[in-house]
């Protein structure tokens, strides 16, 4: 692609283009030899900076190569000719050697970097260069040749030329060791035992025995092996070992070669000694008849009357006799061991030697084959398939001796990776199998169709859980891989018939080791509990009794139905049951026991209307309130019952030092019940009832004690309006 950048060199390009009217291309000159590239060009007023009126550089990377260049042999177009090393100022003068003697001639010469086809770079001895002298010093091709002073062919190393052609005088070898006696060159004769010169140049004279063979070398005919000397043993090695003239002549380890007249491979008696194998011989001689080609050892025997293997027989074992074998088991077919052939048709046999046991006669071919070990058929196959009695086999994928009935392979003997077995299940699992033990795995190991019963080997022992608390008593038991319903997998409960007694259970106010933990086990004391009859689940109220103090009793607010275990010790509280609840405040262990004080300013227990409450072995002491300091009971149609509890030291300041019933068509029932030492500051120091007006109230007390209990109306009981008060053993 070319990029045509226009320009005028010198102020403002507007205003030279505007006043220059001869604008002319210029070319970038890379390399600064004065020529630039073509595909670089710019139009301009004058030349830019690097740039030239000159084009056609070939390589503007090189300032040796523009046009115009010198050409030289570099394998380059230097002059940018499109021609690589034409005309090469440094190219070399070629000769045509037409008669390929390495020799030119100067007619038909050229110049060229590389050397032509069928020239040479010399020529044959004429006036090359026209110099008026034939081949002068200095020509190609010239050689050197050595001065041969005595003429014996060989010439001196120390004096040479160097021409094209040997001058007179002059050989071209240079290994005369005495170039002034021409008896001396190598290779020369030496045969005078006691001529003291070196005549073949080999660094010994005649009478010297470099070989140390006992014989100078004038008498040697290889002074330099000490295995060749006159008298030597002749051997087979090209050489003439015994100097006798003759290689390898009557060799001691020659080779005897018999005539073969009849060229096949085997000759006669008649022998010669010889290194080589002489033609028309061979190494064997036993042949029996040399003079027939189709005589000799190995040769096939005929019915012909002649011994034409050389076996010493005539016509045994003839190719074209008839055989037979012997039939020692008379099935029919013959020992292939026993052949006989005859050419009389004589016979021993049968005509077949196939039988492969000659001595069963339940085994020849067509024999049908069992599965016994053995070839009877003698296919060359023992057991093959298709045998009498094969065996179905199935394959064993996981190798636990059990295979899958899916995969079978018939056959005499089990084929690799398959056993007798198909009553494998899971035949990629080697655990699975029905020798295996069943385990609790999800899985039928033994294969007898179930899956995890229970006579599994690692089943777990589980038992019967009647409270379903999650641990089971020890009144049945089931072993089992999965946990059968209403059984858990432990049997240590210690009363299966509470679901909120068990080993770690939370101990509650009940009056048990509702944990488990009978050892030194005797009470719950310190223990609180609600039982929630909605969450039929116990609650743990201890932490929060255990927070009243004579100082400062806590406030209890029971505000669903259910039932409130208070066991032994001595509470701080004031507890308040909400209206219109079915609840109950128990001291499973008796108001000697469990006591709730109010801590003389608070009245220990409030009960609501409308709902049955029910107090039972607690003592409520020293409660303080203006009604009711121990127990003040609503109205509305509400039932109240009190057993076997105490009242101790209440007071009220108003009515009713112990308790305080109001009188809304009430039930008050109190059982063996003790009010003692209990004060009003106006009625009723034990119990005062209807004192607000009011229903009509029953008041029923039953073998319960008055003691001590003080009032300025009424120490012991104080009733006013319609009360109906039933007493038995008061």
């Amino acid at each position: 692609m070319m990029i045509l950048l226009l320009a005028c060199s010198g102020g403002d390009d507007a205003l030279d283009s505007a006043l220059c009217a001869d604008e002319a291309w210029f070319y970038y000159d890379a390399d600064g030899d004065g020529y630039g590239n073509v595909d670089q060009p710019t139009m301009a007023c004058s030349a830019p900076a690097g740039y030239r009126v000159d084009y056609g550089d070939c390589d503007d990377l090189d300032p040796a190569t523009h046009p115009g260049a010198a050409e030289t042999c570099n394998g380059r177009d230097d002059d940018c000719n499109t021609l690589a090393d034409d005309d090469a100022t440094d190219a070399a003068t070629w000769y045509p050697d037409d008669d390929a003697d390495s020799y030119g001639t100067a007619s038909g010469s050229t110049q060229a970097c590389e050397q032509p086809t069928g020239f040479v770079d010399n020529d044959d001895g004429i006036d090359n260069d026209g110099a008026g002298e034939v081949d002068e010093p200095g020509s190609e091709g010239e050689a050197s040749f050595f001065l041969d002073a005595d003429g014996d062919g060989a010439g001196d190393a120390s004096l040479s030329v160097t021409s094209c052609a040997a001058p007179e005088g002059y050989v071209e070898t240079s290994d005369d060791c005495d170039d002034y006696d021409a008896s001396t060159y190598p290779g020369a004769p030496e045969a005078d035992c006691t001529d003291p010169v070196d005549h073949n140049c080999d660094g010994s004279v005649g009478y010297a025995d470099a070989d140390l063979d006992a014989y100078p070398a004038c008498a040697d005919c290889d002074d330099a092996d000490a295995s060749q000397f006159p008298g030597a043993t002749e051997v087979c090695n090209g050489e003439d070992d015994d100097c006798n003239g003759d290689d390898d002549d009557d060799a001691a380890d020659a080779s005897t070669w018999y005539a073969d007249a009849d060229a096949d491979g085997f000759g006669g008696s008649s022998g010669e000694l010889a290194c080589e194998q002489p033609p028309g011989a061979v190494a064997d001689n036993t042949d029996c008849d040399d003079g027939d080609a189709g005589v000799a050892p190995g040769a096939a025997e005929t019915c012909n009357g002649d011994d034409d293997d050389c076996d010493g027989q005539v016509d045994n074992d003839a190719i074209d006799g008839t055989s037979s074998w012997t039939d020692a088991d008379g099935d029919g077919y013959g020992d292939p061991a026993s052949e006989v052939i005859d050419c009389d048709g004589s016979g021993v046999g049968v005509g077949n030697g196939d039988d492969c046991d000659d001595t069963e006669v339940w085994t020849f071919p067509g024999a049908p084959e069992t599965c016994d070990g053995t070839d009877e058929n003698c296919d060359g196959q023992v057991d093959e398939s298709g045998a009498v009695g094969e065996s179905t086999w199935y394959a064993d994928h996981d190798s636990d001796g059990f295979g899958e009935v899916a995969t079978t392979s018939l056959g005499c003997d089990a084929p690799a990776g398959y056993v007798a077995d198909g009553t494998d299940c899971d035949d990629y699992d080697a655990g699975t199998n029905p020798g295996a033990n069943e385990t609790c795995d999800g899985e039928d190991d033994d294969c007898d169709g179930e899956v995890d019963e229970d006579e599994a080997s690692d089943a777990p022992t589980w038992y019967l859980d009647l409270d379903a608390d999650g641990y089971g008593g020890l009144t049945g038991s089931l072993v089992a891989c999965a946990a059968p319903s209403g059984y858990a997998a432990t049997g240590d409960d210690c009363d299966d018939n509470d679901a909120f007694a068990y080993p770690g259970a939370e101990e509650l106010c009940d009056g048990k080791a509702t944990d488990c933990a009978d050892s030194g086990w005797t009470t719950d004391a310190g223990i609180v509990s609600f039982f929630s009859d909605a969450d039929e689940a116990w609650t743990d109220w201890t932490d929060l009794f255990a927070t009243g103090t004579v100082a400062s009793p806590v406030a209890i607010d029971v505000t669903e139905d259910g039932q409130l275990n208070v066991c032994p010790g001595t509470w701080y509280v004031s507890v308040t049951v909400d209206d219109y609840l079915v609840a109950s405040v128990v001291g499973p262990e008796g108001a000697a026991s469990t006591v709730l004080d109010g801590g003389g300013s608070s009245r220990v227990m409030q009960t609501g209307g409308g709902g049955t409450v029910a107090l039972e072995g607690i003592t409520l002491r020293d409660g303080y309130a203006n009604y009711g300091g121990g127990l003040y009971a609503s109205s509305y149609y509400s039932t109240l019952t009190v057993t076997d509890c105490i009242f101790s030291g209440n007071e009220a300041y108003s009515d009713g030092g112990a308790a305080f019933l109001s009188n809304q068509s009430e039930t008050y029932t109190f059982t063996r019940v003790v009010f003692e030492n209990n004060n009003a500051g106006s009625r009723g120091g034990g119990i005062c009832i209807g004192c607000t007006g009011g229903g009509y109230s029953i008041l029923n007390l039953v073998d319960s004690e008055f003691t001590g209990n003080t009032a300025p109306y009424g120490g012991g009981t104080y009733t006013l309006y319609d009360v109906d008060v039933v007493a038995s053993g008061v």
